[in-house]
């Protein structure tokens, strides 16, 4: 407790105000943490960015999120391709496959090799159809988290009935 008489001063920086990114950086740089995107902050800054230069162009908030789509969709294509791929030739060795699981279906450990044998002969690699999927993941969990998190949005119309994109 102090002391009457003495006094201290506790140095502090207050906001009140939208968090807004341009507005917090605006006011101290530090303040742009506070909002929160999650794991994927090092996707959902650039995605932010760029779908306010979208917004720049379009004057539309709703028009801005539909193009930012289609260029995530765009540039994403090719892992969507290949993991399209990767599923069609596994559906093609799939009956190839349930016949070796009948064969086996008693002894795991000789399915499996056999498994592993018949893919390897057919040129399937079972991570080809996982893992495109799991590189385009955090991309897509920054895009939710910068639309969900965005005070952008908060009552900007779009188009006919929708008057709030939040």
């Amino acid at each position: 407790y102090p002391v009457l008489g003495n006094t201290f001063t506790i140095p502090m920086k207050v906001y009140f105000g939208p968090k807004e990114m341009n507005e917090l950086n605006k006011t101290d740089p530090t303040l742009s943490t506070t909002v929160d995107f999650g794991w994927f902050t090092i996707f959902a800054y650039p995605i932010l960015k760029f779908m306010k230069w979208l917004y720049e162009i379009f004057k539309n908030w709703g028009i801005a999120i539909i193009v930012l789509t289609i260029v995530i969709k765009i540039i994403t294509f090719p892992l969507t391709y290949k993991s399209m791929i990767s599923m069609k030739k596994m559906a093609k060795l799939q009956p190839e496959i349930k016949k070796l699981q009948e064969k086996h279906k008693n002894d795991k450990q000789a399915l499996n090799q056999e498994m592993i044998t018949f893919m390897r002969t057919n040129g399937y690699n079972p991570l080809s159809g996982c893992l495109p999927i799991l590189i385009q993941m955090p991309v897509f969990f920054a895009l939710y988290r910068v639309l969900y998190s965005s005070i952008e949005l908060y009552q900007a119309p779009f188009y006919g009935w929708i008057h709030d994109l939040s």
